[in-house]
């Protein structure tokens, strides 16, 4: 059992907001540590920067061996190192899904808090073995490199349904998109903490900054441990106590019915609900292929940006690093704001759609920029602030909605680790796809088709969701109720 600080409600919010805000960042900042150190692996394994410094050998099909000894044989050119980068994105991505999908499920069923530990540990000891004692020995080789980051991959899958359902338990209804918003731009948080520990680490070794982000994880874990209450009842507190308590404070007046809602209902007891109960839910299915074309997009920025810019630019690692912090720093509004926007706007599915078409626009836009550090960085900006802020909105603002429906509330059923390990597994799937294709197009055609290709599948992100935003119009002009992810 947790440590219960205060008996307070509005204490014990903010402090699992803050130690789940954290556990999340220090996960994403472990993912955007290998994204960020790509070239440096690379270069370590084919033991010839050269490649690097002279943008005629970018597509070489030419050995790279010639004049020095190579570290392991599975790599000869630029290419192969490119498709066995893209290969463990893949992999990662695939495992990770997987771990979704299964602990979803789990949450719903065991101890939270546990569970949550169980996987950060876990990913940090797979982190550390994959990235540093592989340096640190000088071995190098497909299968140890595969197999840690799969696992790696699986086990980082135990902490996003967590984090939600946890957040969930804590936060009613009541200007969620706001909290939630605010709350998802721990992603972003996580990713700005890994690019800057690669960029203050990578001259020294980029073995550094897998140890670095590992341990990150394997303190705060014991943090969570100690302080972390899954539920308003693990720490001892009621219902009733809360709703005195919020009587006492000023309350915000938001669109429609929202300010006579509840600000949280703590049932006595839940029943776990199914897999195939929580698929066949209302929008869950439609979200879940809307996000898999949407991560597809997000995961590509994430994984790919830092290369690009030092393949296409010939920027230093540390500058590709600390410029490819801006896509996350636009996240950070972009995601706030839209919470903030679809509270406001009473229907969510409208804002979401609007974001994906201004971020069709601005990915496009992006493209056609050249070398110039200024425009670089504010194009990420924007580019930031609506496919990372989209990304935010759905995975919790729009999933937290989902999973504690009308009629799940009234069965007295707990689905939101599953519906989130659901909609955000399926988002992996779809990531892992393009981890695959990626690198393909890369090789093929350049990085002008890479671009081409995000564009139409945030088109079909948006597409996927047209039925759901015809659904919320047609309920709306027959003056219906619909709920607030619609």
């Amino acid at each position: 059992m947790a440590v219960s600080l205060c008996t307070s409600w509005r204490v014990n919010r903010i402090l699992v907001f803050c130690l789940t805000y954290f556990s999340y960042a220090f996960c994403h900042a472990a993912r955007k540590t290998f994204s960020n150190v790509k070239s440096a692996m690379a270069e370590q394994w084919l033991e010839d920067s050269d490649i690097f410094n002279d943008p005629r050998d970018i597509r070489t099909k030419a050995p790279l061996n010639v004049g020095k000894k190579q570290v392991d044989p599975f790599l000869d050119t630029i290419e192969e190192a490119e498709i066995f980068l893209g290969f463990l994105d893949t992999v990662f991505l695939v495992s990770y899904a997987i771990g979704l999908y299964v602990c979803g499920v789990l949450g719903d069923r065991i101890n939270m808090r546990n569970l949550l530990v169980f996987g950060m540990t876990t990913s940090a000891i797979m982190m550390f073995m994959f990235g540093t004692v592989s340096e640190w020995l000088q071995y190098y080789n497909r299968i140890y490199y595969t197999l840690f980051w799969i696992l790696n991959g699986f086990f980082q899958g135990t902490t996003w349904p967590i984090l939600v359902a946890i957040m969930g338990n804590w936060y009613g209804s009541t200007r969620r998109g706001l909290i939630f918003g605010l709350w998802s731009s721990s992603a972003s948080i996580g990713n700005i903490i890994g690019a800057f520990s690669v960029s203050m680490s990578i001259n020294v070794g980029y073995q550094y900054a897998f140890l670095t982000t590992s341990a990150f994880l394997i303190i705060w874990s014991v943090i969570i441990l100690i302080f972390l209450s899954p539920t308003p009842t693990d720490a001892g507190l009621v219902a009733g106590a809360e709703e005195e308590e919020e009587k006492s404070e000023p309350s915000i007046q938001l669109s429609g019915d929202e300010s006579e809602e509840s600000p949280l209902t703590v049932p006595t007891s839940t029943e776990p609900i199914g897999f195939i109960e929580a698929l066949l839910m209302p929008g869950v299915v439609l979200y879940s292929i809307s996000f898999g074309f949407l991560k597809m997009v997000h995961y590509s920025i994430l994984f790919w940006l830092p290369f690009y810019l030092t393949s296409s630019f010939l920027w230093s690692d540390v500058k590709s690093s600390r410029f490819s912090m801006f896509y996350d720093i636009g996240g950070i509004p972009g995601g706030t704001l839209g919470g903030l926007f679809t509270d406001f706007a009473g229907r969510r599915v409208a804002v979401v759609m609007a974001m994906l078409i201004l971020s069709m626009i601005s990915l496009f836009g992006y493209n056609f920029i050249e070398d110039d550090e200024l425009w670089n960085g504010l194009g990420m900006l924007v580019v930031g602030f609506f496919v990372c802020g989209v990304t935010h909105v759905v995975s919790s603002v729009v999933v937290a909605d989902l999973g504690q429906q009308d009629a799940i509330k009234r069965n007295n059923k707990e689905a939101l680790s599953t519906v989130t390990g659901i909609v955000d597994g399926t988002g992996t799937i779809g990531a892992a796809i393009g981890q695959i294709i990626i690198p393909l197009l890369l090789v093929s055609s350049g990085w002008e088709s890479v671009f081409y290709f995000l564009t139409i599948m945030l088109g079909c992100s948006s597409l996927a969701l047209l039925p759901v935003l015809l659904g919320s119009i047609s309920s709306h002009v027959r003056g219906s109720p619909t709920s607030k992810q619609k």
